[in-house]
Formats: structure tokens, C-alpha cells, sequence
């Protein structure tokens, strides 16, 4: 049975508050001299030395080539259990949302809704049109753009009006087709998922990040995969925006999945939860990367912060990278619930 989704986009002008009593784990990293030096020593530091250039024109001129996909439904990595794990003995007292049955949420208004929606449009139909799923969504606003990030499509709208501007409409399989895995030996097919997208205020750019899927014949990941990352020139998009892509591997013999991304002043956080080829859960990682040479389009390093959390050890689980527009910052963090509790 084919299932679709309709990934709506709003552009709110008033967001009800939630107080979510939850037990979260905060790692934190202290920037010095050019990010060199963090709070923790980096359990890997690799650094990225090769760059793919492209305007969006040329991308879109790709585009138009490519095939029709073929709808894949691709299945979710499950992580630990989390249905009955303790409470934290340190967990404070606090009022949730919503309600527990026969409880108090302990503030008033918290069944009522107080949105109010702006603007309103659809941005992308699925899987019909993306060829994925699930969607995966996500999208960032932009000083004239709103752009969709979703399994299957990279889209960008006039952010006033909601309307498709029809400057970038592409596939993210072919946005990043020369940064991806190759096709070769074990690997048969490789596919995109699980986008993430900032607008960097700092740079006035675009960022995306997303990891590539390599299988093999049997639908197995034989080899790790990628986590890639596109940065634009400009800050509205336009056919002759040139993107700037590379790549790197979370680290060996393992499959990141998840992957999260945070912007501040200093760097660039990618968090993602770690599996093994065969599909179990290890652990969870989070990645710094220096954010001017990044927008600089050179080099760049990649400090690998390993074993944040895993199956047996506390720590947060999908370390979300953190945005933080304090120009005065000098810590990085990545927050997650806790793995090992509830709240």
C-alpha cells in the first residue's frame, strides 16, 4: 500500500510555549584561537581538502536529465529502547505538556492552542513527487528565500508569498551526485536522506547538510557512509549561485544516521546517532568544524567527539547541534535527551 505525505510549511507569528520536563545531557566546547582547542580532546581529527564547485544552473541543468525515480521507502534504524527507562533521580518537579491523564500541567492555557498562521503553502507532495520516504523535513528562512530540505527535493519559495520562485527545484541526489559514495563493487546503488539547512546570518550563506545511503544488492550498507555538506556564495539563490560542496566519513566500518546541525559565530555541529553495518546501535557522535574556513571554501577540519553517548553509558541521544547567534560566544554545544533516562 503506497502511502503520501503533504509536507505543509508555516510561517508563524505567534508559538505556543511547552514546558517538557525531560532529562538532557549538554555538551559543551570551548573555542579558542580559531576553534584549535576544545574543552574535550577531539577523538579524531581529520581534515577535508577536497571541494566540488557548481552554480545552481549547471545543477538544474541535471536536473532536467535525470530519470524518474522510482519510490523508495526506506526503513528507520531503531536506537535503545526507551518505553521503560527510570526516571531521573535529579529530575525536578516541573509542570508538563501535555497533560497526564488525571494530572495537573500545573500552568494555565496549556490546552489551548494559541498559534496563529502567516503565510501557508505547500511545499513539497510525496512520495509521488520526491520519490521518498518518509519526508524528513525541514527548511530555513532566508533574507528573501524560504528553501525546503526533504527526502527527495531541495526547493526554494519567495518567503513573502509562498510561491515557488522556480530558481532551485532539485532532487538532492542530484544536488550532491559528486560528493556521494561511488557505485562500485559492493555498492549498487547510493541515495540521499535526512537533510538539514541554515541560513548562516554571520555570512549571510546557505548551509546544508545531509548523509548519503550506499547499498548493495541485498539492501545491506556493505561500506560507511558520507555525511556531506553544501555551502552557497550568496545569500538569495539565484541560477548563478555557485555551491560549494565536500565531504567526509563519521568514522569507519560505521553507518551515520540522523545527522543534526547547529550554527554559531565559531563553528559548524553536526550530531548523529552511530550503527553498525549490520544495523544495531552503537553510539552517538558529534562533529566540530571551524565555520570561516568552511565559508571560505578551503580547508577545513573536522574534530570528531566519539562515544558521547551509547547504549550503556549516559549521554544524549541524536546530539542535536546548537544555533546561537551571541557574537560573543566562545563555548559550542550540542544538547539530547538523556539515552540511559526519561526525565
Amino acid at each position: 500500500k503506497n502511502k503520501f505525505y503533504f509536507t505543509q510549511f508555516l510561517i508563524k507569528s505567534t508559538i505556543m510555549k511547552k514546558i517538557i520536563p525531560v532529562s538532557f545531557w549538554v555538551c559543551f566546547f570551548l573555542f579558542i584561537k580559531n576553534t584549535s582547542n576544545a574543552q574535550q580532546a577531539a577523538s579524531e581529527v581529520l581534515q577535508v581538502l577536497t571541494f566540488k564547485t557548481e552554480t545552481v544552473s549547471s545543477i538544474m541543468q541535471r536536473q532536467q536529465l535525470a530519470p524518474v525515480k522510482v519510490t523508495r521507502l526506506r526503513p528507520e534504524l531503531e536506537g535503545p529502547e526507551r518505553k521503560n527507562l527510570p526516571q531521573n533521580p535529579f529530575s525536578k518537579p516541573l509542570p508538563t505538556y501535555p497533560a497526564v491523564s488525571g494530572g495537573n500541567t500545573g500552568f494555565a492555557g496549556a490546552g489551548a492552542s494559541s498559534l496563529i498562521s502567516g503565510t501557508s503553502f505547500n511545499g513539497v507532495t510525496g512520495p509521488t513527487e520526491t520519490g521518498a520516504f518518509p519526508p524528513d523535513d525541514m527548511g530555513a528562512i532566508g533574507p528573501t528565500q524560504y528553501i525546503v530540505a526533504v527526502n527527495g527535493r531541495l526547493r526554494s519559495f519567495n518567503k513573502t508569498t509562498g510561491v515557488a520562485d522556480a530558481v532551485m527545484n532539485v532532487d538532492p541526489d542530484v544536488f550532491f551526485a559528486s560528493v556521494m559514495t561511488p557505485v562500485g563493487g559492493s555498492v549498487t546503488q547510493v541515495f540521499t536522506s535526512d537533510p538539514r539547512i541554515r541560513y548562516d546570518r554571520y555570512s549571510a550563506r546557505w548551509i546544508i547538510v545531509i548523509i548519503d545511503v550506499p547499498i548493495d544488492g541485498s539492501g545491506n550498507t556493505p561500506v560507511a557512509n558520507r555525511v556531506m555538506i553544501a555551502v552557497s556564495n550568496s545569500s538569495t539563490i539565484t541560477g548563478a549561485t555557485v555551491w560549494t560542496l565536500s565531504q567526509f566519513i563519521g568514522q569507519a566500518n560505521t553507518f551515520f544516521d540522523y545527522p543534526t546541525l547547529g550554527v554559531d559565530i565559531n563553528g559548524i555541529y553536526i550530531g548523529g546517532n552511530m550503527f553498525s553495518l549490520a544495523g544495531s546501535f552503537a553510539r552517538t557522535n558529534g562533529y566540530v568544524i571551524n565555520r570561516a574556513n568552511v565559508m571560505a571554501g578551503g580547508a577545513y577540519t573536522v574534530y570528531s567527539f566519539t562515544n558521547l553517548a551509547t547504549g550503556a553509558v549516559a549521554g544524549p541521544y541524536t546530539p542535536q547541534g546548537v544555533d546561537n547567534f551571541d557574537l560573543t560566544a566562545t563555548q559550542g554545544y550540542f544538547v539530547g535527551v538523556d539515552v540511559l533516562n526519561n526525565r
